[in-house]
């Protein structure tokens, strides 16, 4: 084999890599072309099925920088094929268990507070006694969301970038809730579905 179709191949795999379904496609590989190799040659083999092939040309049978190769390449279809969202929900699930099952309690906790809320103000608060039924009902919405969330940035930016004390008993965490938080009701505000 030359160089030249040992340069193709090393290309698709950077290509792939650049696009956005490099994960999608191959979940297992790490992104360094060393690691990945020999797996993204099995791999492609696998799913012939699902590919499209190049030329034979391709074809390989020497050991180039350290690894055995005898295989033909095949170039992912330009369209991702099956739920993408939740292979990445599993592959993230389970690389990181810690993380994610930290995210979904910081996000259960975040509700239990939004219906905790809800109950003592209604939604008034957000609609700003309006019934939302106009884009500029909406407008006014989401512009005092826009000073709710500015509000808490500025306190992040204070007690976090500035090291100033927290003086008033609301901690740097509370924050973070309370923005993540209004960015959620912001989208259901947009969604047409706040108060219903």
């Amino acid at each position: 084999m030359n160089i030249k179709d040992f340069n193709k191949i090393k290309e698709q795999y950077n290509q792939l890599l650049q696009s956005g379904m490099f994960w999608e496609f191959y979940p297992e590989l790490t992104g360094d072309w060393h690691k990945d190799y020999e797996y993204f040659i099995e791999y492609i083999q696998d799913k012939e099925s699902s590919m499209e092939s190049v030329p034979k040309s391709n074809e390989l049978n020497e050991k180039i920088d350290g690894f055995s190769v005898t295989s033909t390449i095949y170039t992912p279809r330009e369209k991702v094929v099956g739920n993408t969202e939740q292979s990445a929900v599993d592959y993230v699930e389970s690389n990181y268990p810690e993380m994610t099952e930290e995210f979904k309690r910081i996000q259960r906790e975040q509700y239990e507070t939004f219906c905790k809320k809800q109950r003592n103000y209604g939604p008034s608060n957000i609609s700003v006694g309006t019934s939302l039924s106009t884009p500029q009902d909406i407008k006014l919405s989401l512009t005092g969301l826009f000073f709710r969330m500015n509000d808490k940035i500025q306190r992040i930016k204070q007690l976090v970038v500035f090291g100033e004390p927290d003086e008033v008993g609301e901690s740097v965490q509370d924050s973070f809730d309370d923005m993540s938080i209004y960015g959620i009701i912001a989208q259901i505000v947009s969604n047409g579905k706040w108060g219903k």
